[in-house]
């Protein structure tokens, strides 16, 4: 089986992905990095072979310049909730929230990445492509050839946890205020190579959690 680990340039997004890659390569499988150049002494320091794609991201340039994060009350926008019971996360929160990770975050990493990596998969045809929560590239490349995929985490899943509060509020919203933004940046692309967006896209096929259950 071939196995394309795909991940945004983060070091420590990517170090979680290590072990699983070469316990893949000990049982046969064939494994492969994908991500940008940055990651690239990083990733062939740890022995699996590397495919550096897409261009380098500009989002650690973008926080140093603009301070986008950690505004307001020393909090870390959009996850401070996610203790909360749902009653205490409303429309405008998630809303907002996701709007800030999206626009500044979310899109800054995954836009140099998304086409080069769909002309990897492509050329190389993964039977199962693993990607970290914030690579959402890899989904709509692994779509659009017909792979599996599926999300290994690094933390706690807020993401989906968040992600499940925006789908519950925003069927309550008018039309016209409806927004995700996530949705509408995958489907975009995904309809670019003959996919329809679906859910799963967001999420995996399925979801490899190292967490032990308390810390889950």
């Amino acid at each position: 089986m071939r196995v394309l680990l795909a991940t945004v340039a983060e070091k420590p997004h990517f170090l979680g992905m290590a072990p699983l890659g070469w316990a893949l390569r000990a049982a046969g499988h064939e494994v492969l990095v994908a991500s940008q150049p940055e990651l690239g002494p990083v990733a062939s320091g740890t022995g699996l072979p590397f495919a550096p794609t897409g261009r380098d991201h500009d989002f650690w340039r973008i926080m140093r310049t603009y301070s986008v994060a950690g505004q307001g009350e020393g909090r870390v926008p959009f996850v401070d909730r996610a203790e909360s019971p749902a009653r205490d996360v409303d429309w405008e929160y998630v809303r907002d929230g996701h709007r800030n990770a999206f626009l500044w975050w979310w899109k800054v990493v995954n836009d140099p990445l998304l086409e080069d990596l769909v002309a990897l998969c492509r050329r190389w045809r993964p039977d199962l492509v693993l990607w970290e929560p914030l690579s959402f590239a890899a989904p709509i490349a692994a779509e659009a050839v017909g792979a599996v995929h599926a999300r290994i985490l690094w933390g706690a899943d807020i993401f989906a946890l968040m992600r499940s509060h925006l789908l519950r509020l925003l069927p309550e919203q008018e039309p016209a205020g409806r927004e995700d933004l996530l949705r509408n940046w995958m489907g975009r692309h995904a309809a670019r190579w003959g996919v329809e967006f679906r859910e799963r896209m967001t999420r995996g096929y399925f979801t490899l959690d190292y967490l032990p259950e308390p810390l889950r």
